[in-house]
């Protein structure tokens, strides 16, 4: 959605920052009393690790959507950072099924 973008409209980078709040409170959802939520976290959380991951040979196809595909230049999205989010969001798996 914002990766082929070069001008990244004012409501793209909101949806940016929206959706970074949004992903920071599925983490905190780890921690829910609520089998359900804890579970769809959990999905949720397995699909952000994929997606902020380097894949070592993306399909040309776009069927999958990773690191790979942000050009380093790009204005609003960082890789390295994306990158480093995703493996938080693994370590917090990890730790979660550890203690499971």
């Amino acid at each position: 959605w914002q990766v082929p973008q070069r001008k990244i409209p004012q409501d793209m980078t909101e949806a940016w920052v929206h959706l970074s709040h949004l992903k920071g409170f599925i983490l905190e959802a780890l921690d829910a009393e609520n089998e359900g939520i804890r579970t769809h976290a959990i999905k949720f959380i397995e699909v952000l690790v994929l997606c902020q991951s380097m894949h070592p040979d993306p399909p040309e196809d776009g069927s999958e959507v990773c690191i790979n595909l942000i050009p380093a230049d790009h204005v609003t999205l960082d890789g390295s950072s994306l990158i480093a989010e995703g493996g938080v969001a693994f370590q917090s798996l990890v730790n979660f099924t550890t203690t499971q």
